[in-house]
């Protein structure tokens, strides 16, 4: 049998673990308290028998032959935090849990591979990928049943949790060997719907044909009212957006295809700004909306979120110059500063939706909901006046979804843009006084639970939109940001001798091996700095770093980067990959971003073979679900054009060497590779790869920027006014 945990134990060890676990259950206990994860903090005074996912956990199942309870979810989560209140408090529950199950507690932040395991094994079970997400596994480590969240006040919707592990227990009691039979199935059944054919099967997609079924479908989803590809729930979907901000600027311009795809992506934005998803109070960016015009927020703020929102409105500025979108950015990296980043300049992981510091005592979103009287007893009338109409605050409440919120929060309002004022207020007007004294007032409550867990992978996301921040709107503290981040970063979480990357660390202290999307989005953030610095060191880093994971979670056979590695692939009851975005981008479709742009500038083909070899595998999911593949589309997009460099060519320290720089950095796309030859180290590196590049190299006092496409010149700017009109009019086709 083939086991979640994905190891095979010796039998002497499993018996020494058997006998541990008998021990254990004579005085079974909680056994969270001692770990880093603060989520699992939050479940160490439960009288739910909680313990780490470990070895231990299934020698104790066996020696007890007791079903294995997974539970899976996150600190910020609000539905985690209601069902440990309405599930894991109450007696009967708990008395069963301990009784006749093993009760393990999983962070999928930590453990992103078990999160992907169980969300593909639910799915198979037609329930939504969400959490908190529970699956019931036999002693041996094989899924037999899953379930979602679970209210024991509820009586309508889905079976209560009571009724549900009533019915496990009883029928592991009646015929455990069926349920043992049943389990070896079905994972069968899973592998065998997500084999992969080889990507040699595959013929790569032509650009044409991807583009127009990506248009097509995003299209298709589009809501022209309020912007947005969803329908009902809102989810930002900043890949997508991205995707779409390639597409207008590669069409012809004033061509149909153009003007939609910058109607999509300028009306989502917009709309977004006119919302509550985008926190004016607060600055921020939260998960997704309940409602379809963004004014009823999950109340859950995650850095990955903001990382990739930047990302979005970067690449929508570059192509309309408007200032609102740079406010965002300014609000978004500003509300990371003062929220998310930690004493040495890395990126902490999340804020809860709840606020008290008793969360019993608070109700989801609480710290961010005003009544009209709190805001009078703040603000005189004129103020209060102002205020509310910014804001759209009413004296009845401004929430239009009432039941999916407690009843003391009804009445409240939920503070949304109404009015463009409301985020750039005009200097000493009743507005900008009345927000000030609001949020004065607002820094009073407690704050929301921090989630202080330093992910790698998750903070090479973060150096990428601070540095592309930096260089696009030209202001060198976010590079710093950037700069100090991945410094801290590469101190405590790499090890350069062996190349291995740390999943993260709390309070430095490490904890878990890195996985594939570590190395992935840490090369990204990386290449990103390069791109802002001129810094050679950051270009080799990132190739260094995503070698070992060409070498480590590259599968040949389906030619896809897999979560875990390559040397357990064959141990995991399934593959563990991923190629359309969610709630992270897509570690394939980066990497094969991430893998041209390392082609274009070292002249490796292997890695563009490797960037190709990801597409053509991917084309099933292209087939089917194009919408989801912004990021993937772009890496399509960028590897069927002909390829465009931008070539600094100057002495680092010459003023009009940092001018021309400063001016491609601000026009330059994503699919535009930047190279520095700066007559030093960068430039000797770059021309021992590639030798046929020194004809570009550095001339005292000549400091120049050649714009080519393969390599080949097609204008040469000699002033940041030249530079700048030749690199917009080099990416619009008559």
């Amino acid at each position: 049998m083939r086991h979640l945990p994905f190891q095979r134990l010796p039998l002497f060890a499993l018996i020494l673990l058997a006998l541990q676990a008998i021990q254990s259950v004579l005085g079974a206990e909680n056994r969270l308290k001692n770990e880093l994860s603060c989520y699992l903090r939050q479940y160490a005074d439960d009288k739910v028998n909680w313990q780490p996912w470990q070895s231990a956990t299934f020698a104790e199942a066996t020696a007890r032959d007791r079903i294995i309870f997974a539970s899976i979810g996150y600190s910020a989560c609000q539905w985690c935090r209601l069902m440990r209140e309405k599930n894991f408090k109450n007696p009967d529950i708990i008395d069963q849990l301990n009784n006749q199950f093993v009760c393990t507690k999983i962070d999928r932040l930590e453990r992103p591979d078990l999160d992907l395991a169980f969300r593909i094994y639910a799915q198979t079970t037609g329930l939504p990928a969400s959490w908190p997400l529970h699956v019931w596994l036999t002693p041996a480590g094989n899924p037999m049943a899953a379930s979602s969240f679970s209210s024991e006040k509820s009586d309508s919707g889905p079976v209560r949790f009571k009724t549900i592990i009533s019915n496990i227990a009883e029928r592991w009691q009646t015929d455990p060997d069926a349920i043992r039979t049943q389990s070896v199935n079905k994972l069968k059944d899973i592998r065998a719907s997500m084999e992969r054919e080889p990507f040699t099967d595959f013929t790569q997609p032509t650009r044409r044909a991807v583009l127009l079924d990506f248009f097509s479908g995003v299209s298709a989803n589009y809501d022209p009212k309020h912007g947005g590809f969803d329908r009902s729930f809102k989810f930002p979907r900043p890949e997508t957006l991205e995707a779409l901000a390639q597409m207008a600027r590669g069409a012809a311009q004033n061509s149909y295809r153009s003007k939609q795809c910058l109607k999509m992506l300028n009306t989502t934005l917009d709309s977004m700004l006119s919302g509550a998803i985008i926190d004016p109070m607060n600055g921020g960016i939260f998960r997704y909306t309940k409602d379809n015009a963004w004014r009823l927020p999950q109340f859950e703020k995650m850095a990955v979120d903001q990382a990739r929102i930047c990302g979005a409105f970067l690449a929508a500025y570059q192509l309309s110059g408007n200032k609102r979108y740079i406010q965002a950015i300014e609000a978004t990296l500003e509300f990371m500063q003062k929220n998310l980043t930690s004493t040495d300049g890395t990126f902490y992981t999340s804020l809860a939706s709840y606020h008290a510091a008793d969360p019993h005592e608070s109700s989801p979103g609480s710290y961010y909901l005003w009544h009209k009287d709190e805001l009078a007893n703040i603000l005189p009338s004129k103020e209060l006046e102002a205020f509310c109409t910014a804001f759209g605050i009413q004296s009845g409440g401004n929430i239009r979804f009432p039941g999916s919120l407690e009843q003391r929060i009804r009445k409240a309002n939920i503070p949304y843009a109404s009015h463009p004022d409301a985020r750039a207020p005009t200097p000493g007007s009743l507005l900008e006084s009345a927000i000030r004294k609001v949020i004065g007032n607002h820094s009073r409550r407690s704050p929301p639970p921090l989630n202080d867990m330093v992910i790698t992978g998750w903070n090479g996301l973060m150096i990428s939109a601070y540095a592309k921040a930096g260089a696009i709107l030209g202001n060198p503290s976010y590079t710093s940001s950037a700069r100090v981040a991945a410094e801290k970063v590469i101190e405590h979480l790499y090890n350069s001798t062996t190349n291995k990357l740390a999943r993260g660390m709390v309070k430095k202290e490490i904890f878990g091996n890195g996985f594939c999307e570590d190395y992935i989005y840490l090369a990204r953030g990386l290449l990103d700095l390069y791109r802002a610095t001129a810094d050679i060191r950051y270009f080799t880093l990132a190739c260094k770093i995503h070698s070992y994971a060409d070498m480590h979670f590259l599968d040949p056979h389906s030619g896809l980067y897999h979560l875990t590695p390559s040397s357990k692939i064959s141990k995991s009851p399934f593959g563990l990959w991923v190629i359309t975005d969610g709630d992270l981008p897509s570690p394939n479709g980066t990497a094969a971003l991430n893998l041209l742009e390392i082609s274009a500038i070292s002249g490796s083909e292997r890695n563009r073979q490797n960037a190709q070899n990801i597409i053509r595998a991917s084309t099933p999911e292209l087939h089917l679900s194009p919408s989801r593949c912004g990021t993937l589309i772009r890496a399509i997009d960028q590897d069927s054009s002909p390829s465009m460099q931008a070539i600094i060519s100057g002495m680092p320290d010459d003023p009009m060497t940092r001018k021309l720089a400063v001016a491609v950095r601000q026009n330059a796309p994503g699919n535009i590779a930047l190279i520095f030859m700066d007559g030093q180290e960068g430039q000797n590196t770059i021309v021992a790869e590639r030798p046929e590049l020194s004809i570009f190299r550095a001339v005292e006092g000549n400091p120049r920027v050649f714009l080519c496409v393969e390599f080949k010149t097609q204008n040469v700017a000699k002033t940041p006014e030249m530079a700048t009109h030749q690199m917009r009019s080099l990416f619009h086709k008559d």
